[in-house]
């Protein structure tokens, strides 16, 4: 429970209150804060794959970083991302 609390401070001084740990194969391994609409279960059969769940504006941008990122063994974050929600757009 102390790794889980530990990881789940680091998490949220970093990238704020909406994150995803996900793991080389970009499957989601643990979800922190609320993360739609940027991650919601896809229809069909159940998947964690992170790209089978992304709002699908950021599937590029977020398989560039999530490789950029096991590349150089470190954490990665885009801000100012646009996508459509709800007839408008969110940043």
């Amino acid at each position: 429970m102390q790794v889980q609390q530990a990881a789940e401070n680091i998490i949220l001084e970093k990238y704020g209150l909406a994150a995803v740990v996900i793991d080389q194969n970009m499957h989601i391994l643990y979800f922190l804060g609320q993360t739609d609409p940027y991650i919601e279960p896809a229809t069909g059969s159940a998947s964690l794959n992170l790209l089978k769940m992304v709002h699908p504006e950021l599937i590029i941008e977020l398989r560039t970083l999530v490789h950029q990122a096991i590349k150089d063994n470190n954490s990665v974050r885009k801000e100012g991302l646009r996508m459509r929600h709800h007839g408008g757009y969110k940043i």
